[in-house]
């Protein structure tokens, strides 16, 4: 079962309500990551990681493959790495496996 994205974020202090943020949420974690695998859209292909699947292994080794394929430089590569490895750490068995 997937629970719902909080659509709001609050930062208070005791004597200052500091920020208020509402937004739409997506809802990654009720998305089949096969949706968006073959879609040249760099965001979409980092957002794998949050978005449904069964093995994860599979998962990253497209994300890798998808992020050749789109020729990026190496600062966005860069990017797009650390935000999918922030949602998916591979263990080291599933490292040696890919």
């Amino acid at each position: 079962m997937f629970l719902d994205e909080p659509s709001s974020f609050t930062i208070r202090f005791p004597f200052l309500a500091a920020a208020d943020f509402r937004f739409l949420t997506v809802g990654l974690r009720k998305r089949l990551g096969r949706e968006y695998i073959r879609r040249d859209n760099p965001v979409a292909d980092a957002l794998l990681s949050k978005m449904r699947y069964n093995e994860r292994v599979a998962v990253k080794r497209e994300f890798l493959r998808l992020s050749v394929r789109l020729e990026l430089d190496e600062a966005k590569q860069r990017l797009l790495v650390g935000l999918f490895e922030t949602y998916l750490r591979l263990s080291e068995e599933e490292e040696r496996q890919l």
